[in-house]
């Protein structure tokens, strides 16, 4: 079995990436023992570990069956709320994660707001106005989903962009 000490997840001053040798450490754990991965995690997501919740982003989850996640979530929405802040929404369709945290979770707006932060965060390469524009059609692309309980996440994340772009219309008319 795997060391318990937190200093397996991430030390003092280290910030993962999903590059580094260290979370190639993690996927590799994650693949070998998810449950006891996620439950040494999920221990210090719970303590307010921010620097661990900010390096997992939107990789780790990805690494660990949807499955474990959820079981640990039992439906409690303080545990929904921590795992959407470390979920990736997804690329091309929303991620199985995304999907199910949407569909148990998605009038909650911490679980919205962390999701839909997804669309925002990261960097971009060329014209600003491509990225508006993907961030538009992200969203709406992933609304053929077919859950009506995801409709305010949906709608919430093609509002927040179109206010972006109506900013950036403004800066560019200046």
């Amino acid at each position: 079995m795997y060391d318990e000490s937190p200093y397996l997840v991430v030390a003092d001053g280290l910030i993962l990436h999903p590059a580094t040798p260290e979370a190639r450490l993690l996927t590799k754990l994650a693949a070998d023992d998810p449950q006891t991965l996620w439950l040494l995690v999920a221990e210090q997501l719970e303590q307010d570990n921010w620097r661990l919740a900010m390096s997992i982003r939107g990789w780790l989850t990805d690494s660990l069956p949807v499955d474990v996640l959820i079981r640990w979530v039992a439906g409690r929405i303080d545990r929904a709320r921590l795992v959407a802040r470390i979920a990736a929404v997804g690329k091309d369709r929303l991620s199985p994660l995304a999907t199910v945290l949407l569909t148990e979770f998605g009038t909650d707006d911490e679980v919205q707001n962390a999701l839909s932060a997804d669309f925002v965060s990261g960097g971009w390469v060329g014209p600003w106005s491509g990225r508006i524009r993907h961030q538009l059609d992200h969203p709406r692309h992933l609304g053929r989903a077919r859950s009506p309980r995801w409709r305010p996440f949906l709608d919430r994340s093609d509002e927040e962009t179109a206010q972006r772009r109506t900013a950036q219309d403004r800066r560019a008319g200046s």
